[in-house]
């Protein structure tokens, strides 16, 4: 049996802001934009710009576990909310996803929707050239694997680990290339001091 995206999630696109976001100090609503997802699963934290308004439409309103995706550039990927914020909401181009199937855990959705088999449907129903865009149709025709709850918290739970495991490699890894750098660095000097030594 086809899962299909739309069958199990909520699909909502971003609030449209007609100019540029502007930061206020006095700001009761939180506004995700792009530059504000990190490059992890989740999204445990966050400083994003804050807006002062009379009403924001209970559609655009953020719940913990809620899917961000990046509809347009290069990646289109998502995170999950785990970040509390007060009131939240995110911009356009931005699209959010709620689970509403009981049958489905938000981390699981979207660690699956930045798998390589979904990706590539994504790719495929993409609009545009020099800058990727996917639609809300792309995202509700995604077929999603549906495994029993239990496998998908044990998904969830390795894939977590397996991320954690590579930004600790890849910190090691920055941290061993400065520890080189400055060995070289030091070599270079102190032959350069040997042979200017009368």
């Amino acid at each position: 049996m086809n899962f299909y995206l739309h069958n199990l999630a909520q699909i909502q696109s971003g609030h449209p802001f007609p100019r540029r976001i502007e930061n206020s100090e006095n700001g009761k609503i939180a506004v995700i934009q792009m530059k504000d997802l990190p490059n992890t699963l989740q999204m445990k934290s966050a400083s994003p710009a804050r807006i002062t308004v009379s009403e924001v439409k209970d559609r655009y309103l953020l719940k913990l576990d809620d899917i961000i995706f990046r509809s347009r550039g290069q990646t289109n990927t998502c995170v999950i909310l785990k970040a509390d914020l007060g009131p939240t909401i995110t911009a356009a181009p931005l699209i959010s996803i709620r689970v509403t199937s009981e049958n489905l855990l938000p981390d699981y959705l979207g660690w699956w929707i930045n798998q390589p088999l979904a990706q590539a449907h994504l790719d495929r129903h993409a609009r545009g050239t020099s800058v990727q865009m996917i639609s809300r149709e792309a995202l509700e025709t995604l077929e999603v694997a549906l495994p029993s709850l239990k496998i998908q918290q044990q998904i969830v739970e390795l894939a977590l680990l397996s991320e954690e495991e590579q930004s600790l490699i890849a910190r090691l890894t920055k941290a061993k290339s400065r520890k080189l750098q400055t060995v070289l660095i030091n070599t270079a000097m102190e032959a350069t001091h040997a042979n200017e030594a009368p």
